[in-house]
């Protein structure tokens, strides 16, 4: 390569995101790009990265076509910095032949019955792929154990539904349930600092700040963009990020940054409608919270039966690093914050 040439490269993936694949050229070779004009985009098991242009120039070589498996680092594309837009490979060509269909599908006819059943087969996508791959990871690489409360969540619908409107009217956003969830598990990791740490080789790895990563659904599955110091934030700057957050989800547009790290997870199954499940930890993550629907029970108050909003809590954890006691004890706190909500606007 040239003196005067530019590579540009995959950029540093997030931690348990070994790879990414090429999803789709937006330039061709020979085409003259402005500096920041996206180049391509890259697919990974988290979230889909538009990759800039550094500098103004010419696409001399592309070196990785579309379905290309890449990892951190990779030299995806050959610029020659030039000023104007003299094209001194010829005219670009219309039709991107780098292009791979990014699905096969195919029919087959079951010819022993009388009736026609058809099967489909489409390939599995990168992010899918990917995805598959760090599942088995978690399963090898961890011992995880999970276990569950209920919390009574009246006190805390009380108080969002008696200050939701003034909420909106002043801030601009509305007041959801997931940053009581976020500001617990705050008080909770503060007195559990276990729960927020991590093993690396033969060290335990205690995190003195709380990056809490926030799951949230996609048109392309499940990503988890992170809240940064969430131990210095409250109910307000919680719901500013996590509404930033649904918007990007809504357009797909999350940078890299925003889902690189975190030392917890939070994960709302009740917006599907779960009643209970089992998270799978996000690696290096040692814990995650998973809650779910909030369910009219009857339960016993004081010697008396009641219907109340009740909701289940499931706490996974690695049992390498965090023993049984500590974590029950953790999910006691949360419960014990949610149930006394006021305690959540307090700098205990």
């Amino acid at each position: 390569m040239a003196a005067t040439e530019i590579e540009v490269k995959v950029p540093h993936l997030a931690e348990s995101v070994s790879e990414a694949v090429v999803l789709k050229w937006r330039k061709l070779e020979g085409q003259y790009v402005k500096k920041g004009d996206v180049l391509l985009e890259l697919e990974t098991d988290k979230v889909i990265i538009e990759i800039p242009s550094d500098a103004n120039g010419l696409i001399k070589k592309i070196k990785t076509p579309e379905r290309t498996v890449v990892h951190s680092g990779q030299s995806l594309v050959v610029i020659e910095p030039k000023e104007d837009g003299a094209d001194t490979y010829g005219t670009a060509s219309t039709e991107c032949n780098t292009e791979i269909p990014t699905k096969t599908i195919h029919t087959c006819l079951c010819s022993q019955t009388r009736s026609h059943r058809l099967e489909r087969y489409e390939a599995l996508s990168g992010l899918r792929k990917n995805l598959i791959q760090r599942l088995l990871r978690v399963h090898k690489s961890s011992i995880t154990l999970t276990t569950f409360n209920e919390v009574n969540m009246c006190s805390v619908i009380k108080i969002r539904d008696m200050y939701k409107h003034a909420f909106t009217k002043k801030h601009g956003i509305k007041l959801g349930l997931t940053s009581f969830f976020v500001k617990a598990v705050s008080i909770a990791l503060k007195k559990y600092p276990i729960l927020n740490a991590s093993i690396k080789g033969d060290s335990i790895v205690y995190h003195e700040y709380q990056d809490i990563g926030v799951a949230i659904n996609t048109p392309l599955g499940l990503i988890v963009p992170i809240l940064r110091n969430t131990e210095r934030m409250n109910i307000r700057t919680v719901e500013k990020s996590i509404s930033n957050f649904m918007v990007k989800a809504i357009q797909n547009r999350f940078a890299i940054e925003e889902l690189r790290g975190g030392t917890f997870t939070v994960s709302n199954g009740g917006i599907f409608g779960s009643l209970l499940s089992t998270p799978v930890l996000n690696p290096p993550q040692a814990s995650i919270l998973g809650i779910h629907s909030v369910e009219q029970r009857p339960i016993v108050l004081i010697d008396k039966v009641e219907v109340k909003p009740m909701l289940y809590l499931a706490l996974s954890y690695d049992h390498r690093l965090i023993d049984g006691k500590e974590a029950v004890s953790f999910l006691r706190t949360v419960k014990e914050a949610l149930e006394d909500p006021i305690v959540l606007t307090l700098d205990t």
